[in-house]
């Protein structure tokens, strides 16, 4: 008598830690990368600096 695990491949076990840790690469580096390039000016602001605001305000 053989149970399912025999049948299921390593590679179905190893499947879901790796979409973890991609997923949780993706929400800790697009943020960082997405205010970087904010700061150089290749992406528009998330949020408005505080200091853009009151500039824009005089």
């Amino acid at each position: 008598m053989v149970g399912n695990a025999s049948r299921v491949s390593e590679e179905d076990y190893t499947e879901i830690p790796i979409l973890f840790a991609q997923l949780g690469t993706i929400i800790v580096v697009f943020p960082i990368a997405h205010y970087i390039g904010s700061k150089i000016g290749i992406f528009p602001y998330f949020f408005e600096p505080k200091e853009k605001k009151e500039n824009e305000e005089l």
